[in-house]
Formats: C-alpha cells, structure tokens, sequence
C-alpha cells in the first residue's frame, strides 16, 4: 500500500484503492490533507503490468478457446491486475513527468 511522503502514514487498502482511480494527477492524502503524486518509476510498472490481460488474448485466439473462458480469464487478469498495481504504487509530494 502507498505511504504518503508527507505523514509517512500507510494508506488503508479501501481509501488506496478508491484514489487509485482517481490518480490523473494529483490526489490528497486522507490522513494529512497534502497533495501526493504517483512517482514515474511507479507509473511505468503499473502501466507494464496493466498489459497483463491484453497478453492472455494470444494464446486464446492462437488455440481457438471459446469466448466464455477467454472473457473469465481477461476477468480475472484484470481484477489481479488492480489489486497488484494498488501494492506497487509509490507517492511524493512533487509532480514529475513520467520521462
């Protein structure tokens, strides 16, 4: 889970995941009021693991498995793909351009 830069409190999971999707650019900390940013090197591995359920399509449409079981696997892959992201995101108090 995130720990804020500001307070160093570590964040629940149910306020994590709830700010996670709103992380365009900035977001307050719940127990200090500060403004805190994912980190660049944060924001490349979440966005490299979000590929994860785009992957799970080749082999699907490379052995022909019908569409019911390709559907619960992007499911699922995208559902662990959240909750993965949400122990792997960083904070600090500066905005950063991702590059």
């Amino acid at each position: 889970m995130p720990n804020c830069n500001s307070c160093g409190r570590k964040w629940n999971w149910k306020n994590a995941f709830i700010k996670y999707l709103r992380f365009n650019r900035g977001v307050e900390c719940p127990y200090c009021g500060e403004n805190q940013y994912v980190t660049p090197k944060s924001r490349k591995r979440t966005g490299l693991i979000s590929i994860a359920p785009t992957l799970t399509l080749i082999p699907a449409v490379q052995f022909e498995i019908h569409w019911t079981i390709v559907i619960s696997i992007l499911s699922v892959t995208a559902v662990l793909v959240m909750f993965l992201s949400l122990y792997m995101i960083e904070l600090t108090n500066k905005d950063k351009p991702l590059w």
